[in-house]
């Protein structure tokens, strides 16, 4: 025997045979030949793997079809020259017909888990496969960083998909409503859901039904302007305002530029706002419910120059959209001058994200920990100290959640 493969729990010399006959079923793992124990692809040496077929003798296709002869499979242990294949059904392909690379579902499911985790970035997770097909730049493989981008992004829209149950539906994916992939927080208010019957004319506990949002943007999410335009799967199905309503109100209203802020917030605005050039999006602004962190369906959405108030608006009303509520509490660190005009700003909204504030009731106040950068008269009239039925909120969830994913920008 001259093959050896380390991630057998055997890894006693074996002969050619044996070597195929073992990795019929495990195709990716990585054999080395000796005397100097060099890597060997099992493709050279004449394993051939048919997809959707067993490896038994007996079962072999009765009318195979050669793959590429480059195709490439990428796997948790590296990139692998695909064993010729009869079969055109890979695990997951890059292109729906007549693919060059795919890769494993295991692969997959792991990079999701260590850039939610670890925060591993696409770039440095894929050098890492490269690093482990040969950490000596000895094999020539081509590229497939741009292949990889597109199955992981292919695969969490399909997972979304699944997880949602919308593959069951008869109308299909595109059937899929506004913010039904969203996860709803299962604790705030949602009537027919977990409130008792008569809610609305309890007057004693009117602050069990009341919604408390918080509202803020964060300009760690940004992203370069490389001069291409990436539209998104499935824009409006979960956290994300529907991309294209959005742009169109963003072009018809105009983007409001209103500086005149609250003392010693206009500075902060400028350091928000000095390092945009170059920048397709500049940050992000987000709608939560403030008590337990949970995104809104659809109150999330880019930002193209700071914390424009057009952009905020449509965010905001976004993320209340088909809320039946009575009254509504969000909290803003600019709450102070974003309130002011509010009710005549939002009447250039699209028609379904109009507010009717004749029957429902929207206050607001400014988070505890930003309420120390207002002046005086802020303090006491946007102070949660002073509103009732909120407890000890503090107002800024949001920025729990800004910390969690920063590290992934």
């Amino acid at each position: 025997g001259v093959y050896r493969c380390n991630e057998c729990f055997f890894d006693e010399l074996i002969c050619k045979g044996c070597c195929l006959r073992r990795h019929a079923r495990l195709p990716f793992h990585c054999v080395k030949v000796s005397l100097h124990f060099e890597a060997v692809a099992l493709a050279d040496l004449g394993l051939c793997v048919q997809f959707n077929h067993t490896s038994d003798e007996q079962d072999v296709c009765p009318s195979p079809k050669a793959g590429p002869s480059n195709f490439i499979i990428l796997h948790v242990n590296g990139l692998h020259l695909c064993p010729r294949s009869a079969s055109s059904m890979w695990p997951f392909p890059t292109t729906v017909q007549q693919p060059q690379t795919c890769s494993t579902f295991q692969l997959l499911h792991h990079f999701h888990l260590q850039s939610i985790q670890l925060k591993v970035s696409t770039i440095h997770f894929y050098q890492a496969l490269e690093q482990e097909t040969s950490n000596i730049g000895l094999v020539n493989i081509k590229s497939c960083y741009t292949a990889f981008l597109r199955m992981v992004r292919m695969w969490r829209h399909l997972k979304l998909l699944k997880q949602a149950g919308c593959g069951h539906d008869s109308s299909g994916a595109q059937g899929t409503k506004r913010g039904e992939l969203a996860i709803m927080c299962p604790a705030c208010p949602i009537p027919d859901i977990n409130l008792p019957e008569g809610w609305r004319d309890d007057v004693d506990k009117c602050y069990l039904y009341t919604k408390i949002t918080s509202q803020d943007a964060n300009f760690r999410l940004s992203l370069q302007d490389k001069g291409t335009n990436d539209p998104g799967l499935g824009t409006g199905w979960a956290y994300f305002v529907e991309e294209e309503h959005y742009q169109n109100y963003l072009v018809n209203c105009g983007k409001q530029n209103e500086t005149s802020m609250c003392t010693g917030l206009s500075a902060i605005e400028q350091v928000n706002t000095k390092n945009s050039k170059g920048l397709q999006v500049t940050g992000v602004g987000a709608v939560i419910c403030a008590h337990h962190g949970f995104l809104l369906l659809t109150g999330i959405g880019d930002l193209q120059k700071g914390e424009q108030y057009a952009n905020m608006d449509y965010i905001l009303f976004s993320g209340l959209q088909g809320m039946t509520l009575h009254d509504h509490l969000n909290m803003y660190d600019i709450w102070c001058m974003y309130h002011k005009n509010l009710r005549i700003r939002h009447l250039q909204l699209p028609s379904m994200l109009q507010f009717d504030f004749d029957s429902v009731t929207l206050d607001g106040a400014v988070p505890k920990f930003h309420l120390n950068a207002h002046g005086d008269s802020c303090r006491t009239v946007f102070s949660l100290n002073f509103f009732p039925g909120v407890g000890h909120t503090d107002g800024e969830g949001i920025e729990h959640d800004w910390a969690s994913v920063n590290g992934a920008a």
